[in-house]
C-alpha cells in the first residue's frame, strides 16, 4: 500500500521532469530559432552581396566597355578623316595607333558576348573573321568611291575592324606597316566608310543596354533593365542565379574560344601545317594583345570593374570558398602572362611565333594554361551558382 508521502513524492518528481522538459523544449525552440534567425541574416546578406555583383558587373564592367569602346571607335573615325584629308606618315600612324586602341575595349568585351551583341549581329558587323581579301580587292578595283551606305549592304566579312586593319597596316607578311604612299583613293575612301559604319555599330551596342535593347521597337527596354530587375516575368532572367550563370558562362565561351580557337588553329597539328591565315589582328601583328586583353575581360567580369575596382563574382566565392578565389585569379594571371610570352625573347608576332619549333611550344604552354582556368571555370566555379 501506497503512503500519502509516496504520492506526494512522485507526485512532485513527474512535476519537476515535465517542467524540465519543459525548459528543454523551450531552450531547443529558442536555438532552432537562433538559427534559423542566423540563416535568414546570411541569406539576406548573399542576396544583397549578389545582387551589388550583378550591378557591378552591368555598369563597371559592361556598360563602361561598351561606352569606351564607342567612344574608341568614334575617334578612329575622325582620324581617317582626318588622313583621308591630308595623307601623311603621321596621320597614317596615329590611324594605326588609334585601331590598336580601340581594339582594347571591344577585345575585353568578349567575356560577355550575350544579348543584343549577338541578337542585333553586333559581334560579326564588328568583328568577323577572316577578312575576305579577295572580295575586298575586287571592290577597290572596281569601286574608287565607296560610301557608308555602300559598306553597310555588304557581307560582314569586308566590314568591321579587321577591313580596316587591312587598309591601314597592309598584308602583314612581312611588316605590320605599310606606306602612305600606297594608300589609294579607294583606299582611303573605302576606309572613312568601314569606320563610320563601325563606329555606327559600337553605338548601336552601347544603346542597347542603356537605351532599348531592340532599337525597332519604341517600347523596348535596355538590356541592362532585364540584367538589373531578374524576376518570374522578367523576359531573359527569371532569378539571379540565371544572371550569374550567363556571366560565368561567357567567360568559359572565351577562354574555350582564345585557347582552343584563337590560338589551336593557326597552329595545325605540326610545324608544317601551320596555318597563318587563321591568325586573327595578322596585318597589324597584334594578334597576341588581343588574346591578353580576351583574358583581361574574364578578370574584369571576376573582379566585376572595368578599367576601376568593383564588386564582382570574386568577392561571391570568396565567401563560399576563399581558395577557389585565389585559385582562380591566380589562373587568369597565368594565362595572360603565358600568352604574353609566345613572342619570345625575339618579340615575334604570333603568325611569326607558329612557324617555329619554339614559338610553337610557347604557343602550347599558354594553351594549356587558358585550359587549366577553363577546367577551373567549369567544374568548380560555375557550380556555385547551379
Amino acid at each position: 500500500m501506497t503512503s500519502t508521502s509516496q504520492l506526494l513524492s512522485s507526485r512532485a518528481w513527474r512535476l519537476a521532469l515535465g517542467g524540465t522538459l519543459v525548459l528543454g523544449l523551450s531552450a531547443c525552440s529558442m536555438k532552432d530559432q537562433e538559427k534559423s534567425g542566423v540563416r535568414q541574416v546570411a541569406e539576406k546578406t548573399q542576396s544583397d552581396l549578389e545582387m551589388k555583383v550583378i550591378q557591378s558587373i552591368t555598369e563597371h564592367v559592361v556598360v563602361a566597355t561598351y561606352a569606351h569602346l564607342r567612344d574608341e571607335t568614334k575617334e578612329l573615325t575622325r582620324l581617317a578623316e582626318v588622313l583621308v584629308a591630308n595623307p601623311t606618315y603621321e596621320n597614317l600612324k596615329a590611324v594605326q595607333t588609334k585601331w590598336k586602341e580601340a581594339r582594347v575595349p571591344w577585345e575585353s568585351t568578349e567575356g560577355f558576348l550575350f544579348g543584343p551583341v549577338d541578337s542585333l549581329g553586333v559581334d560579326p558587323a564588328i568583328d568577323s573573321w577572316p577578312l575576305s581579301k579577295v572580295d575586298l580587292d575586287l571592290i577597290l578595283k572596281e569601286r574608287p568611291n565607296i560610301t557608308a551606305d555602300f559598306v553597310r549592304g555588304l557581307g560582314t566579312d569586308v566590314q568591321g575592324f579587321h577591313t580596316a586593319e587591312y587598309l591601314i597596316f597592309g598584308d602583314g607578311e612581312v611588316t605590320n606597316t605599310k606606306p602612305v604612299s600606297e594608300m589609294t583613293a579607294a583606299q582611303l575612301s573605302y576606309l572613312i566608310a568601314v569606320t563610320s559604319v563601325l563606329a555606327e555599330q559600337t553605338e548601336k551596342l552601347y544603346q542597347s543596354w542603356t537605351v532599348r535593347h531592340d532599337p525597332s521597337v519604341a517600347s523596348s527596354r535596355p538590356y541592362s533593365f532585364y540584367v538589373l530587375n531578374p524576376s518570374l516575368d522578367n523576359d531573359f532572367y527569371p532569378s539571379r542565379k540565371a544572371v550569374l550563370q550567363e556571366f560565368v558562362q561567357g567567360l568559359i565561351k572565351i577562354a574555350v574560344e582564345v585557347g582552343k580557337g584563337k590560338i589551336s588553329d593557326p597552329l595545325g597539328g605540326d610545324l608544317s601545317s601551320a596555318d597563318p591565315s587563321l591568325v586573327e589582328s595578322q596585318f597589324s601583328w597584334n594578334s597576341l594583345i588581343d588574346f591578353q586583353n580576351n583574358m583581361m575581360s574574364i578578370r574584369n567580369v571576376y573582379l566585376g570593374g572595368y578599367r576601376t575596382k568593383g564588386v564582382g563574382l570574386s568577392d561571391l566565392v570568396a565567401l563560399k570558398n576563399p581558395a577557389l578565389d585565389q585559385k582562380i585569379k591566380t589562373q587568369i594571371d597565368q594565362a595572360e602572362k603565358a600568352i604574353g610570352e609566345i613572342s619570345g625573347p625575339q618579340n615575334m608576332s604570333f603568325t611569326q611565333a607558329i612557324k617555329t619549333a619554339e614559338g610553337r611550344q610557347r604557343s602550347l604552354a599558354a594553351i594549356d594554361k587558358i585550359a587549366e582556368l577553363e577546367a577551373t571555370l567549369t567544374n568548380e566555379l560555375l557550380p556555385l551558382f547551379q
